[in-house]
């Protein structure tokens, strides 16, 4: 039996949701807002998240990074199930992170099988992926089949990683992979679809994430690891990417700060 954690602030819409899953082998948990609903799933570990958009506190976008941005629940796959119809809503759910978008009213036999299906996909690759980290073979990459304009987006992307604590430009980055900071702008929108400093933003808070979740670091320390010199600048960043200051989220996931 699956589990589907549903978050949602509407107690209407998730009893709905619940008559319709119900008795099709799906075990039901829920949240009615974002932060208990990411914590009910470090817990839990869904198979599968419904996820509202429009919520109180913390919108569904902002929840949406916070789960991909954690190694507990970055795994998990999620479906925006929400009366937000527009194209660019669309777009920027995928953005961060999402695997699929349904429209409210939905049609309950179509929800099933969505969910259905991104529970056998989601499943599928991972056993594919283990297969493959077990047998080294299979791990060989053919160069010749993948474009230039992704070679150099790997390139710059690892160069990035490497230090975060170092703010290189992008003509920086350009010039050590043997290109010009246009070409690498432009690989970057064509191939992750984000400009370079967006990209490079999600991964900063990503590992300011695991920083605050794994060490005993102070915000001062967290903020120079991930290459910000003012902790006032690295702590209005996180609020507006997560909806919550670096503080509260270790309170939230259940680390008593007061540094």
């Amino acid at each position: 039996m699956n589990t589907v954690l549903i978050i949602d602030d509407n107690p209407h819409d998730i009893r709905i949701l619940n008559s319709a899953l119900t008795g099709k082998n799906f075990h039901i948990v829920f949240s009615l807002n974002g932060y208990e609903g990411f914590n009910q799933a470090c817990i839990t570990q869904p198979d599968l998240i419904l996820l509202d958009w429009m919520m109180p506190e913390v919108d569904g976008l902002k929840v949406c990074r916070l789960f991909k941005s954690d190694s507990r629940t970055a795994h998990i796959p999620i479906i925006f199930l929400t009366s937000m119809e527009s194209a660019e809503d669309k777009v920027e759910a995928f953005q961060h992170g999402a695997c699929d978008y349904i429209t409210k009213p939905c049609n309950h036999d179509e929800l099933v099988m969505r969910i259905r299906t991104h529970i056998g996909l989601h499943r599928s690759y991972h056993e594919h992926e283990k297969e493959t980290v077990e047998s080294p073979t299979v791990l060989s990459l053919d160069a010749d089949g993948i474009s230039r304009a992704e070679l150099r987006v790997r390139k710059a992307q690892a160069l990035y990683l490497q230090d975060l604590t170092v703010n290189l430009s992008v003509s920086d980055v350009a010039k050590k992979i043997g290109t010009h900071a246009r070409q690498l702008s432009n690989d970057f929108n064509s191939i992750t679809g984000k400009h370079i400093s967006h990209w490079l933003q999600e991964k900063r808070m990503e590992q300011a994430c695991h920083l605050l979740l794994k060490t005993d670091f102070d915000i001062g320390r967290v903020a120079e690891n991930v290459g910000y010199t003012s902790v006032t600048t690295f702590t209005n960043t996180f609020r507006d990417y997560f909806g919550m200051s670096p503080k509260e989220y270790r309170r939230l996931i259940g680390l008593k700060s007061d540094t």
